[in-house]
C-alpha cells in the first residue's frame, strides 16, 4: 500500500519549530501532545494508544513527566499555540507504577 501525501510547507514549518523547541527543552512531542490534550478543565479523559504493558507504561509516564513552563511559553510566544490556550500545571495524579509494571493506586 502506498501513499502520497503532499504536506503544506506551512505545515512542515511549523511542526520543525515545536520540534525545534522541544528539543531545546528536553521534552518529546509525543509527551507534549498527551499533556496538552489534557490540560483544558473540560477534558474529563484521553484515549490513547494501549496495545501492550508497554504502551500503557509509556504512557502513564508520559503523563507524569515534567515539561518546564518555559517551554509553554515559548509555544506561545512563537504562536504555536494560542496565548490563551490552558497548558499543563505540574504532575497529574496518576497511578503509581511498580516495578513489575502494575499500577498501584492510593484509594484512601
Amino acid at each position: 500500500m502506498q501513499f502520497n501525501y503532499h504536506i503544506p510547507e506551512k505545515k512542515l514549518a511549523g511542526h520543525r519549530a515545536l520540534k525545534q523547541i522541544a528539543d531545546t527543552h528536553r521534552v518529546d512531542l509525543r509527551t507534549t501532545a498527551m499533556q496538552f490534550s489534557a490540560a483544558p478543565d473540560v477534558v474529563v479523559a484521553l484515549v490513547v494508544g494501549a496495545a501492550n504493558s508497554g504502551r500503557v507504561l509509556a504512557n502513564v509516564t508520559a503523563m507524569k513527566r515534567r515539561i518546564p513552563a518555559d517551554f509553554w511559553a515559548a509555544l506561545k510566544a512563537e504562536g504555536l499555540i494560542e496565548r490563551s490556550a490552558p497548558v499543563p500545571q505540574g504532575l497529574s495524579s496518576l497511578p503509581e507504577i511498580s516495578s513489575d509494571g502494575s499500577f498501584e493506586e492510593d484509594l484512601a
